[in-house]
């Protein structure tokens, strides 16, 4: 009997360690979120445009908008919500324009982020 559970208990320590291994393994694996950085500018023009640095792929670039936006004003889609979003080329510079509507829909925003640093492939 001592046998018996001893022998339980050596498998369930053994299988304890085998998936916290994994674990530890699979999260050194993973893919690190990018470092985004933002000017220090207003975004209410071409010549104050937003520089975001860091985004290595268009949708992460585009979160980094989004997710400057929600600093400002709050959660997208219940404290604002997108109306337009365009990309246009400036200068040589390439320029995400994006259109919120805050709560009320009279109160109305346009923001400029300079994308010229992003990769704009398809993903």
């Amino acid at each position: 009997m001592k046998r018996i559970i001893l022998c339980i208990l050596g498998v369930t320590l053994l299988a304890c360690g085998c998936v916290t291994r994994m674990a530890v393994k699979n999260n050194s694996q993973g893919p690190r979120a990018p470092k985004i950085s933002y000017s220090e500018t207003s975004g209410d023009s071409y010549n104050e445009a937003i520089k975001i640095t860091g985004a290595q792929k268009q949708s992460q670039g585009v979160e980094a908008e989004y997710n400057w936006i929600s600093s400002k004003h709050g959660i997208k889609d219940k404290d604002w919500r997108i109306v337009g979003q365009v990309k246009i080329q400036e200068e040589g510079k390439l320029y995400d324009v994006i259109e919120i509507s805050l709560s009320s829909d009279s109160d109305r925003r346009i923001y400029y982020f300079d994308v010229s640093d992003f990769s704009w492939k398809r993903e």
